[in-house]
C-alpha cells in the first residue's frame, strides 16, 4: 500500500512541476547540524505560503554512517499529514508527504512559518576517531535518489516548488566526537600487613574491545610480582593472546581478545568498569607500633606511560574496530599497611596444635580459648566470635546474656587470677558470640594482676554449645574470630587487649568444633550391663584393689562424680543401693544415661570406651 501511495504521490508532484511555480517567493529546506556518535538529525522549512506536501531527498555516506530511521515530525504530525512514505536508501533516505490525502479532502496544510520542524532522521556513527578529535559527516539535500528518482520539493497550490523554481536546500552535517574511552589504575589499598597487594585496570568503553596495551610504572621501592588478566572481564571475553612483561620500575601488558581461527570476534562490549588487568605488587612494611596501623601506611603512585618500556616501544592504547584507540588514562595509586607490633595472639580449640574441641549431639560440649603473649602482660581481652547457626551458645539468659558458672572457669589462668570482671552474651541467630574479660577492674592494679606474658596458650574461659541431636558423628564445625561483632547486645566488639590502658589489635588462630568423642554411660553402672546393682561396687573393687577388672567406662565408676574413681565411689553405690541415700548424680543411675556434665579432676577425662556414641 506505501508503494502505491508513493506512486501516487510522484504523479501529484509531477504534475505540480508541470504545473508552474511561485517564482521569488520564500521557501527552504534545512538540514541541521549535530554533534554524537548516535544523533537525531532535524530537517526544517520556511515558507511564507501553506505547505499542501513535500519530498525530501538526501544523501548519507552510508559506509561511515548508519540511518536508523527516517520520520516526519513536528508541524507535519501535529497538523495531520494522511500520507507518509519513508524510504531508507544504500545511499542515504527518501521522505514523501502529502497533507490531504484520503477524503473527506479538508484541505489541511502545514502553515506558513519559519525553521518549522517537518522530518527527523536518527543516524549512528560507524567512525572511530580518536580521543580529542571529531570527524564530519556530510549530510546534503540530492535530486535523483529513490526509484523512480525523486527530487526535493515543496508543494504549494497545486504547485511543486523545487530548486529550480527558488527552493533554497541548505545542507547539514553530524560531528562524530573522539572516542573518549577511560583506562584507569583502580587506587588499592591492601589489608593490615599483607605483604602483595592485587591492583585493578579498568576500562570504560563506548566501542567493543578488541585488544589493548597497558603500560605502567612504578617506584622501584615496590615489587612488581605479576601481571595477569585471571579473573577478569577480559578473560571472561576470552583472551586468545597474551603477553606480560616485568621490569624493575613498571610492566607491560599486549592482550588480543580473537587471535586465533576459528575467528570468533570476541570483545569487551561496551559498558563501565571492566576489568582488563590485575597487576600485583610488593613490598613488606616493619611493623607499627601506633594502635591504628594504617597511620603508619605507605602509598607509591601508578603511572600510565608511553614509548618507556619494550623494544619497540610501546604506548597505551585499545584496539577498536580494527583500529588502535589511544584512551585518556587515569593514573592511580598503591597502598601498603604494615602489621600491628604485637606479639598477642588468641587461640580457640582446633587453632594450631591445639585439638579441636569434641563433644556429643544433644549436649552442651566446652569450647576453650587462649591467648599468648610474648612481651606484654595483659590487663583485659575482648574476644569476637562467629560460629555456625546450627550450634547454640549455652548458658544465656533470656536477653542472650551468659550465666557465668564455675565450669567456664574450670582449669583457666583467668580461675587462678581471680579475674574480677568476666562476661560474655551470644545472638544464636546471627551466631555470634562476644567476650569481655578484666582481670583487675578497680584500682590499685599490680603488675602481678594481670595475665603474665606466655609463649604456651593459657587457657582464659570455657564457652558451652549446644549440638543438636541429629548431627553426624565426625561433623565439624568452625569456630572463628570476626569483627566487629556484637552478640546480644548493640556496640561493636573486637579482638583487642588491653596493654597498660591501650587498645592492641591481636593476630587471631580459628578452631573448630566436633561431634563425637564424649560417651554415653549410666553414673555407678561401673560392669556397663546398663543397670546399677551390687554387682557395681564389687566390679569397683576389683579394679582398685584385685587388678583382676578393666572397666571399659571409668567415668561409669565415678559413682560420686568427683573426677576420680576411688574407694568413695563404692560407698556411694552401696548407700544408695541400701542406706536410702539420694539418687547418683547424673547421667544415672536409670538407662538411658548420658553425658558427663563436670569435668573430670585435673582437668583429666576418666574416658568411657564402651559408650563412646562415634565408636
Amino acid at each position: 500500500m506505501g508503494r502505491q501511495k508513493l506512486r501516487l504521490f510522484l504523479c501529484l508532484a509531477l504534475v505540480g512541476l508541470l504545473v508552474g511555480s511561485a517564482a521569488g517567493a520564500t521557501k527552504s529546506l534545512t538540514l541541521g547540524t549535530v554533534t554524537g556518535r548516535e544523533v537525531t538529525l532535524p530537517v526544517t522549512m520556511t515558507s511564507d505560503e501553506d505547505v499542501q506536501g513535500f519530498v525530501l531527498s538526501v544523501a548519507v555516506d552510508t559506509t561511515r554512517m548508519d540511518i536508523l530511521d527516517v520520520r516526519a515530525a513536528g508541524a507535519t504530525v501535529d497538523n495531520g499529514a494522511e500520507l507518509i512514505v519513508p524510504e531508507i536508501l544504500p545511499e542515504g533516505f527518501t521522505l514523501g508527504v502529502v497533507m490531504d490525502f484520503d477524503p473527506p479532502y479538508n484541505g489541511q496544510v502545514i502553515p506558513a512559518g519559519t525553521d518549522l520542524l517537518i522530518a527527523e532522521a536518527d543516524l549512528s556513527s560507524k567512525l572511530i576517531v580518536p580521543c580529542m578529535e571529531t570527524e564530519e559527516v556530510p549530510v546534503v539535500f540530492q535530486d535523483g535518489l529513490n526509484q523512480p528518482p525523486l527530487n526535493n520539493i515543496l508543494v504549494v497550490g497545486g504547485m511543486s516548488i523545487s530548486q529550480l523554481e527558488g527552493l533554497e536546500l541548505n545542507n547539514g552535517k553530524v560531528i562524530v566526537p573522539g572516542t573518549c574511552d577511560t583506562v584507569r589504575i583502580v587506587s588499592t589499598t591492601g589489608a593490615q600487613g599483607a605483604t602483595q597487594v592485587e591492583v585493578p585496570v579498568e576500562v570504560d568503553n563506548n566501542q567493543p574491545v578488541e585488544g589493548y596495551v597497558l603500560c605502567i610504572q612504578h617506584p622501584t621501592d615496590i615489587t612488581l610480582a605479576e601481571i595477569t588478566t585471571e579473573g577478569t572481564d577480559a578473560a571472561a571475553a576470552g583472551v586468545e593472546f597474551e603477553v606480560a612483561k616485568i621490569y624493575p620500575d613498571g610492566g607491560t601488558l599486549g592482550v588480543v581478545l580473537d587471535f586465533d581461527p576459528p575467528y570468533n570476534g570476541q570483545t569487551i562490549p561496551v559498558g563501565e568498569h571492566h576489568s582488563l588487568a590485575k597487576f600485583i605488587y610488593e613490598k613488606e612494611l616493619p611493623c607499627s607500633e601506633k594502635a591504628d596501623p594504617t597511620e603508619d601506611a605507605v602509598t607509591y603512585d601508578l603511572v600510565f606511560v608511553d614509548n618507556v618500556f619494550g623494544d619497540p616501544p610501546l604506548s597505551n592504547v585499545l584496539v577498536e574496530g580494527g583500529m588502535s584507540i589511544s584512551p585518556t588514562l587515569e593514573n592511580g595509586t598503591v597502598t601498603f599497611v604494615p602489621g600491628p607490633c604485637v606479639d598477642i595472639e588468641w587461640y580457640v580449640d582446633g587453632a594450631g596444635d591445639l585439638p579441636c574441641a569434641e563433644g556429643p549431639a544433644g549436649a552442651c560440649s566446652p569450647v576453650s580459648f587462649y591467648y599468648t603473649s610474648k612481651t606484654y602482660p595483659i590487663q583485659g581481652l575482648s574476644m569476637a566470635v562467629c560460629f555456625p547457626s546450627v550450634l547454640d551458645v549455652c548458658d544465656l539468659d533470656d536477653s542472650g546474656q551468659g550465666i557465668v558458672g564455675d565450669k567456664h572457669l574450670e582449669g583457666t589462668i583467668t580461675e587462678g587470677l581471680n579475674a574480677e570482671f568476666v562476661s560474655f552474651n551470644a545472638d544464636n541467630d546471627k551466631g555470634e558470640l562476644v567476650i569481655g574479660i578484666l582481670v583487675d577492674a578497680t584500682p590499685p592494679i599490680p603488675i602481678n594482676h594481670m595475665y603474665p606474658p606466655t609463649e604456651t596458650p593459657q587457657k582464659v574461659i570455657n564457652i558451652y554449645f549446644w549440638i543438636p541431636d541429629d548431627q553426624e558423628c565426625g561433623t565439624c564445625y568452625d569456630i572463628t574470630f570476626c569483627e566487629p561483632a556484637f552478640g546480644a547486645g548493640q556496640v561493636p566488639i573486637y579482638n583487642r587487649a588491653a596493654v597498660f590502658n591501650e587498645s592492641l589489635s591481636v593476630i587471631t588462630h580459628d578452631g573448630c568444633l566436633c561431634v563425637g568423642g564424649k560417651a554415653i554411660f549410666i553414673r555407678g553402672d561401673c560392669n556397663t550391663d546398663q543397670q546399677v546393682d551390687i554387682a557395681d561396687p564389687a566390679a569397683t573393687m576389683s579394679y582398685l584393689y584385685l587388678g583382676v577388672y578393666d572397666p571399659s567406662c571409668l567415668d561409669a565408676c565415678d559413682a560420686n562424680d568427683d573426677g576420680m574413681v576411688d574407694l568413695a565411689d563404692v560407698v556411694a553405690t552401696l548407700n544408695y543401693l541400701f542406706k536410702l541415700a539420694p539418687a547418683l548424680p547424673e547421667p544415672g543411675p536409670y538407662p538411658p544415661g548420658g553425658y558427663d556434665p563436670t569435668p573430670d579432676a585435673y582437668g583429666l577425662d576418666l574416658g568411657c570406651e564402651a559408650g563412646n556414641p562415634c565408636e
